[in-house]
C-alpha cells in the first residue's frame, strides 16, 4: 500500500508540472495564431 501511495504522490508531483506547462504553452501559442474566420 505504501508503493502505491508513494506512487499516486509521484503521479501528482510529476502531473501538476506537465498540465502548467501544457496550458502555460497553450496560453503562449494560441494568440500568434490567426484568427478563425466564423462566420463569411
Amino acid at each position: 500500500m505504501s508503493e502505491f501511495g508513494a506512487g499516486v504522490i509521484c503521479g501528482i508531483c510529476l502531473g501538476v508540472p506537465l498540465v502548467t506547462g501544457v496550458l502555460y504553452l497553450i496560453e503562449l501559442v494560441l494568440p500568434t495564431l490567426p484568427d478563425e474566420p466564423k462566420e463569411q
